[in-house]
């Protein structure tokens, strides 16, 4: 059979069923992602688990999970499972939670990858909700177009997962950076727009290109000169051994319930990013093509 690979696994939902049954708020969905090896009734093994993704029914997660020893030619099921956290554990409100970065809210999720916790969700005392599980074998997702393959869930909704063929053979380090920008347009008729950026890198497929989220940072509430938290990203991750590949800065303006409104974007290789000088400027292009603001990249 074929050499062993590293994957890149990437998850996103659609129209969940919304597990909060109080009149205002919605379901906060991770995943757990599982492998069962080459039998579909063999016990799942945890191999990593998603930030949380607060008041929102149709999340796309920004972490990668990195499965490793894949073999072509060989099954290899995998198991995505998600779940509606339960905030109150944490003893900050929802609106705290949902305003930390994608790599925060990873570890605020907590240790799901203790063994007990299978077993927790199995006899029903996991703290959080199911939401649903789904099951897919790897080489039937590559197979796929794109390399994209869903399914439904038990409470209803999709998940999806695409997977990317890791280029490197291990671990390419760490790449730590922070991001400023200056003078942002205000989305807001009242009040001042409350700006967060998210991370995307470009993917080729038949169907044509798109983006795959890998970061999100925290909020910067009020302020048009944010300057947000330093964040350290997998290289892997980010530009998977292309130093050329394409990536994607955009910034939202945070909103309640997970509505979101964009601002504005920047594009640029990985190279371009990581040679940037401190602090250059980079114009943050609104839909309309107008510029709405200056990015600068610091270290």
């Amino acid at each position: 059979m074929g050499q062993n690979r590293r994957l890149q696994l990437s998850i996103t939902a659609k129209k969940l069923t919304n597990l909060h049954y109080a009149i205002v708020g919605k379901s906060n969905p991770f995943a757990i992602v599982t492998v069962r090896g080459d039998n579909p009734d063999n016990a799942p093994t945890v191999i990593g688990h998603t930030e949380t993704v607060y008041n929102n029914l149709n999340p796309t997660f920004a972490t990668n999970i990195i499965l490793e020893g894949y073999r072509f030619g060989v099954p290899l099921y995998v198991e995505v499972g998600l779940f509606d956290f339960k905030s109150k554990l944490t003893g900050k409100t929802e609106r705290d939670l949902s305003a930390q970065s994608s790599s925060m809210n990873v570890s605020v999720t907590g240790n799901v990858t203790d063994s007990d916790v299978l077993t927790g969700i199995k006899d029903g005392t996991f703290d959080h909700k199911v939401m649903g599980t789904a099951l897919f074998e790897v080489g039937e997702v590559l197979g796929a177009r794109g390399n994209v393959a869903a399914k439904d869930i038990q409470t209803g909704g999709a998940v999806y997962i695409h997977i990317e063929r890791s280029t490197a053979e291990g671990d390419l380090g760490q790449m730590k950076f922070q991001l400023r920008a200056h003078k942002i347009y205000n989305k807001r008729t009242l009040g001042t727009s409350s700006p967060f950026f998210e991370l995307f890198r470009r993917v080729e497929r038949p169907t044509g290109a798109s983006w795959t989220n890998i970061y999100r940072s925290n909020v910067c509430r009020g302020d048009l000169n944010p300057v947000w938290e330093s964040a350290s990203l997998d290289m892997e991750t980010f530009s998977n051994g292309d130093m050329d590949r394409i990536i994607k800065i955009v910034v939202n303006d945070h909103r309640k319930g997970g509505k979101s409104k964009m601002i504005g974007a920047v594009e640029m290789s990985v190279r371009h990013f990581v040679e940037a000088i401190p602090d250059q400027p980079f114009e943050i292009v609104g839909k309309e093509g107008k510029v709405v603001g200056n990015l600068g990249i610091t270290r």
